[in-house]
């Protein structure tokens, strides 16, 4: 059982709150150069001696918008999201996260150059084409080592919710051979699961999903306003869709930790509660299951929607990220080393993390 270690207020600091990310910032210069060294020297450590047996690693390339208005950027970000998902059920592959190769990518570099940067064996290179009717994906799969294509596809489809994620696997079974690996059934049949009901459902999650997460950093009313429109259009399509409510209490979430105000946080934890009843078995919906709880200072029954978040998706950058949060803010720094540790595996350059998980080095004396 978790203890209440340190008081409150501070433990309303989490790596998910925008406060957290100033409160680092705040840090010296000379100090945080500190805390940095100590966060690299703690993971290159761990690398040498515990570094996991991947198979191959792979990174997908943000996905091109070929459709004559360029208008379907959600859509394509969506697609890239969940080829990222799917790509992870594959055994022992490194999947690197959206952000990262968006942080390294640049019309300048060339494959090769891209693939060192990411330290990854494959880049994965998608392009979108889509109209009122029809879907058309482009796929080109490259190995880094020689930046020569390897294999490439097209697939031309009747746009709808069926076909948008039936050519996600329909990659992930071609490319299995490159990788020399297959996906895992049971966590693959779990993101199948798990789409849109319906077209307008998937399109109008497509836009929410956007607007939730440039609110997580903007803060802007617009962004609320146009996510939360968009996310409750697409919950009128497909009431059982549990990532649109999901994505809902990651919305209110934000603006709680803004305002403090138990409406926001009462709407927030009733939209986590109605995803987990819809399906438990998503790891981002166990983690907010997991901060709803955490919200309302009950840490004991917050602990164990982190834990099988874990269980079920263990390989994953952001649930790692979010477990090292909830015990970095609950003060217990040791344990959130491990998860931070893991999160690096598939992101080494990750500053944001590399501080905190500096800060937790820094912390171990004040909590033995």
């Amino acid at each position: 059982r978790l203890k209440k270690e340190i008081p409150t207020k501070l433990r309303f600091v989490t790596e998910k709150a925008s406060h957290a990310r100033k409160r680092v910032n705040r840090i010296p210069v000379i100090a945080a150069g500190s805390f940095l060294l100590l966060g690299v020297l703690a993971v290159a450590a761990y690398l040498l001696f515990f570094m996991p047996k991947w198979k191959t690693s792979i990174a997908v390339l943000p996905v091109e918008d070929l459709s004559p208005e360029k208008d379907q950027l959600p859509l394509c970000d969506m697609f890239l999201e969940d080829m990222i998902d799917k790509l992870g059920s594959f055994e022992k592959t490194r999947v690197t996260p959206s952000q990262s190769v968006k942080n390294v990518v640049n019309s300048s570099q060339n494959f090769t150059s891209i693939g060192k940067k990411l330290s990854v064996d494959w880049l994965l290179k998608l392009s979108l084409l889509k109209d009122s009717e029809r879907m058309v994906v482009y796929m080109e799969l490259y190995d880094t080592a020689t930046g020569i294509l390897q294999r490439s596809e097209n697939y031309n489809r009747v746009f709808n919710e069926s076909s948008f994620y039936m050519v996600q696997d329909e990659i992930c079974e071609d490319i299995a051979a490159n990788l020399r690996n297959q996906p895992q059934e049971e966590k693959l049949l779990v993101l199948q699961n798990s789409g849109a009901g319906n077209v307008l459902a998937l399109e109008f999650y497509a836009r929410g999903f956007k607007y939730e997460r440039d609110y997580n950093t903007s803060h802007a009313d617009e962004d609320f306003e146009a996510a939360r429109t968009d996310l409750l259009a697409a919950l009128e399509h497909d009431r059982n869709f549990a990532k649109a409510h999901w994505s809902l209490g990651n919305l209110w979430e934000t603006k709680y930790v803004e305002s403090d105000s138990q409406s926001d946080l009462d709407v927030m934890v009733e939209n986590y509660e109605t995803a987990f009843s819809i399906d438990p078995n998503l790891a981002e919906v166990q983690v907010g299951m997991g901060w709803a709880y955490f919200y309302k200072d009950e840490l004991d029954l917050a602990y164990p929607y982190f834990k099988k978040a874990i269980e079920l998706n263990p390989n994953d950058f952001h649930i790692n990220y979010f477990v090292g949060g909830f015990y970095r803010s609950i003060g217990l720094p040791r344990k959130a080393v491990d998860y931070y540790v893991k999160a690096l595996e598939f992101d080494p350059t990750n500053i944001e993390v590399l501080n905190l998980l500096s800060l937790c080095c820094r912390c171990y004396g004040d909590y033995d």
